[in-house]
């Protein structure tokens, strides 16, 4: 696979940028701020994305647009490519689509792939330790294979199957960390630990709490005891005051009678004055009618005597009823009493209260008692009461351990069992774990030397001839044999190590693109170079693209990669002007 052409639309401090690359060694050169590595961050983003960071690192500096990005034109297999790469202010708003340049068809990608994951069958972290070296980056950090995808391919392409021996211990600690975390609780069987500990101090509390319950039913039972005992001298004091109640009832119906009978009286005597009154005048009209109609008196004379003997007669009439002037107080008085029996009654029918009466003489005729407490007091003291046996009940409810005691004895045999399994589980995963390490040891043995001669000729060039001779551990640690023994990588100078790296990255760049050639990406590789390394790694890039017939795009911002350049040929240079200036 090799890159033909990159095209920036907008990315970064980048804009309107079109490059054309070819096989072989591409040199993008440029001084600082020239936007060098936004470049090889666009192809980055591009082949997996942006994250966070980058994305606000990479906003376009000199316009005002909610979307960025370019384009990607590449040859892999004889089939040219077109990758369009488009980022929003979100991961949401991105989208990466992958079209056939001759055809136009649109590449289906599947769903969670990047367009590197697809093409290069590179994760991002395999792509990062091994074809592309960030500025400053030299060095491979193996934590960022996180699935094992480089160790894969380095063991499949030395014909060891596509399964690896890394992936499948990662996944069987991956299973026993799920199961038993080496930090936190988030595991099985953590979680089930806790439980279990959780039913365990709750069997012991109930426990404790047994004693406890005990004393708080015998406090209940005192209480409802009491309550019953209250209830039962309200009962009888509710019926002395209904029988002293009968009374004042019977004594205020009499009183009614008696104004009922007063009344009556009033009014037969009111009607008798009346009746006497009206035979006198009715005389006095009979005597006057005979007067007028013998002594021959004027019609006028005679109708005023006749309306005189009337007026008198009704004035009698009105004056004889008046003369009962307590009728009106007695009928007020009758008013008010029945109100009062009404209240003292309660609006209840004479046989409901006969029937109270009775069943009151028959309680009181059990008991020699005459007098009882206040019914008031008695109520008060039943409310109390009555709350204190509610609480205690609820104490007992909620401490009931009978069933909930069963309850947690059938939890914790159900718990032991499932940690009982999850821990034999958890065994064989760890004997499993340690027969792959030692699958790995022994694969090591073979895959290792094939990367360690690859990078120890890479490495002899390089320095001359000075450090030949290396071996790569599984996290892709270096160290070199010297005359005076092994020597880790960090003991050497920063430019030795940058050698070392570069080395390494070739190496397994070599061996993983046995099916498909892969480019190489150095950011400002070699800052750390003197003149003798730069122009031995010049020509050592230079001569591994011709004979691999790969790509490799190094850029940097010293003149004297030029001059190196220069000596040779077939060596594509694009300079990058840094606009600022």
């Amino acid at each position: 696979m090799y890159i033909t052409r990159i095209n920036i639309e907008s990315f970064g401090k980048l804009s309107k940028l079109d490059i054309k690359l070819d096989k072989g060694l591409n040199i993008i050169f440029g001084e600082n701020e020239s936007g060098k590595t936004t470049l090889f961050s666009f192809i980055h983003a591009c082949f997996y994305g942006l994250s966070s960071n980058d994305r606000n690192k990479f906003i376009p500096w000199e316009t005002d647009i909610s979307f960025f990005g370019g384009e990607i034109y590449f040859e892999l297999n004889n089939i040219k490519y077109l990758a369009k790469c488009r980022f929003g202010n979100t991961k949401r708003q991105d989208s990466s689509l992958l079209f056939n340049n001759v055809t136009g068809e649109t590449i289906f990608i599947p769903s969670g792939q990047t367009i590197g994951e697809y093409i290069l069958e590179l994760t991002e972290g395999a792509f990062d330790s091994s074809v592309y070296t960030g500025q400053l980056e030299s060095r491979i950090n193996g934590k960022k294979d996180k699935t094992g995808n480089l160790l894969s391919r380095i063991i499949s392409s030395q014909g060891f199957g596509e399964d690896s021996v890394n992936v499948a211990e990662k996944r069987l600690k991956e299973a026993m960390d799920g199961i038993k975390a080496p930090r936190g609780t988030n595991g099985v069987l953590d979680r089930m630990y806790i439980i279990k500990k959780d039913i365990e101090n709750e069997l012991r509390l109930l426990k404790e709490s047994e004693g406890r319950l005990s004393i708080t039913k015998n406090e209940y039972d005192s209480l409802i005891q009491k309550k019953e005992n209250i209830i039962n001298e309200i009962k009888l004091s509710d019926a002395l005051f209904s029988l002293k109640k009968r009374k004042v009832i019977l004594e205020k119906m009499a009183m009614i009678d008696k104004i009922h009978d007063d009344i009556k009286n009033a009014e037969l005597k009111s009607k008798k004055n009346i009746s006497k009154i009206i035979y006198v005048v009715s005389f006095i009209i009979f005597c006057i009618s005979l007067v007028v109609y013998f002594s021959h008196i004027s019609t006028e004379l005679s109708i005023l005597l006749l309306f005189s003997c009337m007026f008198t007669a009704l004035w009698a009439a009105v004056k004889g009823k008046n003369n009962t002037p307590f009728l009106p107080f007695l009928k007020q008085e009758l008013v008010n009493q029945e109100n009062q029996l009404d209240q003292i009654m309660g609006n209840r029918h004479i046989a409901e209260l006969e029937e109270e009466w009775r069943e009151s003489e028959k309680l009181l005729s059990t008991h020699n008692k005459k007098e009882y407490p206040d019914p008031l007091q008695l109520k008060k003291e039943l409310d109390e009461i009555s709350a204190q046996a509610i609480y205690k009940k609820a104490i007992i409810e909620s401490e009931s351990i009978t069933d909930e005691y069963a309850g947690l004895i059938k939890s914790h045999k159900e718990i032991t069992d499932k940690i009982e399994y999850y821990e034999d589980k958890y065994m064989s995963m760890q004997i499993a774990k340690e027969v792959l390490s030692e699958s790995f040891t022994e694969l090591q043995t073979t895959f290792g030397p094939a990367i360690s001669n690859e990078a120890g000729k890479i490495l002899d060039t390089l320095t001359d001839g000075a450090h030949n001779e290396i071996r790569v551990s599984r996290e892709f640690d270096v160290n070199l044999f010297e005359s005076n023994g092994m020597r880790t990588s960090q003991t050497f100078s920063g430019g030795t190590i940058d050698q070392i790296y570069l080395a390494l990255r070739l190496a397994m760049t070599k061996v993983i693109s046995s099916n498909v050639t892969l480019p190489v990406f150095l950011d400002d590789a070699f800052v750390q170079y003197d003149d003798n390394r730069l122009k031995n790694a010049i020509e050592l890039l230079h001569n591994y693209t011709q004979e691999f017939g790969s790509q490799i795009i190094l850029s940097g911002c010293q003149k004297r990669i030029l001059l190196q350049a220069n000596n040779l040929q077939q060596i594509n240079v694009i300079t990058l002007v840094n606009k600022r200036n």
